[in-house]
């Protein structure tokens, strides 16, 4: 499992604590090996939702993204 918390502005809060989380997102993501979930989590990040999903499937992999608002989506 890899999670990281990022600000609105996209700083990772994991790596700046004095942050407070409650104003961004976060995304964790399940897989087999910490490095893949690593890899993933950066991808859930960067691609559109959907691309997100479909690498995510063929991956293998499920993530869980919580939203600033207390919404959350789960994918694929």
């Amino acid at each position: 499992t890899a999670s990281y918390t990022f600000s609105h502005e996209g700083v990772n809060l994991d790596l700046v604590g004095s942050q407070d989380t409650a104003e961004g997102f976060s995304i964790t993501v399940f897989a087999a090996t910490c490095a893949l979930a690593d890899a993933m989590t950066k991808a859930v990040l960067n691609l559109p939702r959907f691309q997100a999903a479909d690498l995510l499937r063929r991956m293998h992999c499920s993530a869980l993204v919580l939203e600033s608002d207390g919404g959350f989506y789960e994918l694929p």
